[in-house]
């Protein structure tokens, strides 16, 4: 992919053919890889930029972890500092987007709304991914801002390409800790909306625990205190947001939508497809942190239980 491609037609050859391959092996269909190619172009030219000022969030950091996660076709990004605002934060991720890097791609901006992700001002940023004058596809990026306060430690890893191909540069990337990402979920899954107090249907956030369950070691102390102020943070903000005592789907209308979710996810074991299938796990991992004291020492991957 460094040398020259004469025309869209036979990148696309070329990218096609590589990803098929690829997906010949895992299971991940061609597009579906393509599509995570764009991304990680895009997130290739952030990090490139500026590594210090921006960590990436949501399901794309859980795919970074574990190719077979399931897809999200959001990037989350935060900008981070002391005087990050999420217009400012636009402001560098156009920049950083505008970079040329060794992959014959650009991204062009395309448009930005305004929308609201967990009680803060975001914005939608949209890309058009760009071959000469051919549009390819589109990238739609989550932007928020805010001082970092995350309870347990980002993690850095390179980013890698989800399939042989030779563009660079790949730079390390920093992401969301776990436990973090498991405050989040939770938290998500048991917020109430609007007057009539409607459950949540996120049912995409109960996949991602279990994922995260059988694949991590997490500390129960930092789990639980990152859940708890998670639940403050949103409740300070006007969230309607209590925790039950045990675990529990939020509503009935969970058993199809679960499935659903759950379907779409390579990681997940047959067992742990269906609602019925995941509920042991998810009592084993969820309930212990809902309570006022933390679980004792922590999350034993092997024996899938706090001890």
């Amino acid at each position: 992919m460094t040398s020259k491609q004469s025309s869209p037609q036979a990148f696309m050859s070329s990218l096609k053919s590589r990803a098929a391959n690829s997906s010949q092996l895992t299971g991940i269909p061609t597009g579906e890889l393509i599509e995570r190619y764009y991304h990680r172009r895009l997130l290739a030219r952030v990090f490139h930029s500026d590594r210090g000022g921006w960590v990436l969030k949501g399901g794309q950091a859980l795919l970074v972890r574990w190719p077979r996660a399931r897809y999200s076709t959001d990037v989350d990004l935060l900008r981070v500092g002391e005087d990050a605002t999420v217009d400012g934060a636009v402001e560098a991720l156009l920049a950083a987007a505008s970079i040329g890097l060794d992959d014959h791609l650009a991204f062009e901006h395309h448009d930005t709304s305004r929308e609201t992700a967990a009680n803060r001002p975001s914005r939608k940023v949209r890309f058009k991914v760009m071959f000469g004058l051919r549009q390819l596809s589109t990238v739609s990026v989550d932007v928020v801002a805010a001082e970092l306060h995350p309870v347990g430690q980002l993690t850095v890893e390179r980013l890698v390409a989800p399939f042989v191909i030779d563009s660079s540069p790949w730079p390390e990337i920093r992401m969301w800790p776990l436990e973090d990402h498991v405050a989040d979920k939770i938290a998500a899954m048991y917020e109430r909306h609007r007057e009539r107090l409607v459950p949540s249907t996120r049912f995409k956030d109960l996949v991602d625990l279990v994922l995260i369950a059988c694949n991590s070691t997490l500390d129960g102390a930092t789990t639980h205190r990152a859940l708890h102020a998670e639940v403050r943070r949103r409740n300070s903000a006007g969230t309607h947001l209590v925790l039950p005592t045990e675990f529990a789907v939020p509503d009935p209308a969970w058993t199809t939508g679960y499935r659903a979710e759950a379907a779409k996810t390579k990681e997940l074991s047959a067992e742990h497809r269906t609602l019925d299938g995941v509920t042991p796990l998810a009592d084993a991992f969820i309930t212990p942190l809902l309570q006022e004291q933390p679980p004792s020492g922590t999350w034993r991957l092997g024996r899938l239980r706090w001890e």
